[in-house]
């Protein structure tokens, strides 16, 4: 989820450039912006990653999968009506894509949790990845898709002045 620190990406990638692990792969939504565009590209992929626009490459996507690269999808965020669903976010109906569910069904892919805190001393994050979720995806994009914005809620509630509460989500 977006937390501050959500470039956990970067973190991967450094990880697996640095023990020889396959890369990591996630989406990026295009910036008004060439030149800021390009830069966030470069910084996203400078230790190997890849990034993948998230316009029309859900093939590049699968592939990636499939190979066994970690993928990093942060789907706490309203992409439109297309490949979507309302589903409660802290008491709101909130347009939040399926992408997670609908792949990890797709593909048979685990899906953990990352979650990215700031240290306590401020100096730093922490970056934590859980085990994968028991009984995801389900039959249903929907439940599982509302299933985690409730694990979203649970973290948020932790350190909601971390959540990037500016991000377009209502």
């Amino acid at each position: 989820m977006h937390f501050i620190g959500i470039e956990g990406s970067i973190i991967l990638s450094a990880l697996a450039h640095d023990r020889g692990w396959l890369r990591t792969s996630g989406f990026f939504q295009r910036m008004k912006s060439p030149f800021f565009n390009r830069k966030i590209i470069e910084w996203r992929n400078r230790f190997g990653g890849n990034s993948i626009d998230r316009q029309g490459n859900s093939l590049e996507f699968i592939r990636e999968i499939r190979k066994g690269s970690f993928i990093i999808i942060a789907p706490d965020i309203d992409l439109g009506l297309k490949d979507s669903t309302f589903v409660p976010f802290f008491n709101i109906q909130t347009n939040t894509i399926t992408a997670v569910s609908r792949l990890a069904k797709i593909t048979g892919a685990e899906v953990c949790m990352m979650i990215t805190a700031l240290k306590k001393n401020e100096a730093g994050y922490v970056c934590t990845i859980s085990k994968p979720l028991e009984n995801f995806p389900t039959e249903n994009p929907e439940a599982d898709t509302a299933r985690l914005n409730q694990i979203f809620e649970q973290e948020i509630r932790h350190r909601p002045a971390e959540y990037y509460w500016v991000h377009k989500r209502f």
